[in-house]
């Protein structure tokens, strides 16, 4: 347990709910914010404005080492992610994982890419958790932001390239986040709000019957030939969508410098997937058609790159991924 004043306190050997005869308590020096466990029987105590880790098993051998006196963690940020602890600090969210040196740890900030977000929502989280079965550290601010971080690596060792971040906001203002199996065997990850909702994420197809809004901004892609003009015409997107939905998308050419018109907003339709017999539920998916769906529309554009902005809203629409795009152009010449 962890009390003010930055006192933590265990408990009876084998017996968590005494404090008595071999029970003992450690003085850390500043406000704890977490406690995580962590690789080789080793509990992370991260405070304000500093690291440290306790080993051992019982009073006799118990050791409390200071990992870090620059570092720390904001309160109710840390979490641990496959045997690491990730949490937010000023320098940005930071992964603690064991080296190959037993007890030993080393940091990887991971949020470069989106450091002015995380400076902007350093001291403004309310808390925090693990959506396990994505692989994802989400963590909610005071105005309904959600930042989530997905890890694209089953490894302990985290680096930049292992994490994809996106942001999500909802109507109602989570306050405080709960975690338990449901009878099914589902995960059951709750926010409560601060009017006083206890609401499910991950379910269903709406915001409590509102419509949620997806934006997809992808980069300005020169496709490997950053000097030369192109003129686009056609754009295909492949998707995994188990009933049939509507997107629509516009193209930006040339970093959206004005020199070239933005594409118009234009609607496309992308039919349910199909199935194979014995690996899909009765009524699942559409007779006829291909495992994975493709939507096409002409476009017109020219430019040294494009990037594209995909759109939807709904409020019934299963969730899809979107598993890649092809464009096709031709090439113009340099641009001088």
């Amino acid at each position: 347990l962890a009390y003010p004043k930055g006192q933590l306190q265990t408990s009876n050997l084998g017996d968590p709910m005494t404090y008595t005869t071999t029970a003992a308590a450690f003085g850390v020096g500043d406000e704890i914010t977490g406690l995580v466990p962590m690789r080789g029987a080793v509990l992370g105590v991260f405070c304000l404005n500093r690291i440290t880790v306790l080993s051992g098993t019982t009073s006799i051998n118990w050791s409390l080492e200071a990992y870090s006196r620059s570092a720390g963690a904001r309160h109710d940020s840390v979490q641990e992610v496959l045997g690491s602890a990730v949490f937010l600090d000023d320098r940005g969210l930071t992964s603690l994982q064991a080296t190959q040196n037993f007890g030993d740890f080393e940091p990887s900030i991971f949020s470069r890419e989106i450091r002015p977000l995380v400076d902007a929502y350093t001291h403004r989280i309310i808390c925090s958790r693990v959506a396990k079965t994505k692989f994802q550290y989400r963590l909610y601010t005071d105005d309904g932001l959600r930042i989530t971080a997905a890890f694209l690596t089953p490894n302990a060792a985290v680096t930049p390239s292992d994490v994809v971040f996106t942001t999500q906001r909802y109507l109602h203002q989570p306050t405080c986040v709960g975690y338990g199996d449901m009878p099914d065997g589902s995960d059951g990850m709750f926010f409560g709000t601060s009017d006083g909702f206890v609401m499910r994420e991950d379910v269903g197809t709406s915001f409590d019957g509102q419509e949620i809004y997806g934006l997809l901004r992808l980069h300005f892609n020169h496709l490997k030939s950053p000097a030369i003009k192109k003129r686009y015409r056609k754009l295909d997107i492949e998707l995994d969508s188990p009933s049939r939905i509507e997107l629509s998308f516009r193209q930006r050419f040339d970093y959206a410098d004005g020199e070239y018109a933005t594409g118009e907003s234009l609607p496309v339709e992308s039919l349910g997937r199909g199935a194979a017999w014995d690996a899909s539920q009765w009524d699942r998916f559409y007779w006829s058609l291909p495992s994975s769906t493709r939507v096409e529309a002409n476009i017109d554009g020219v430019g040294r790159n494009m990037g594209l902005m995909v759109y939807h809203v709904s409020s019934f629409d299963e969730p899809f991924t979107l598993q890649g795009v092809l464009l096709q152009y031709t090439p113009l010449g340099i641009k001088r």
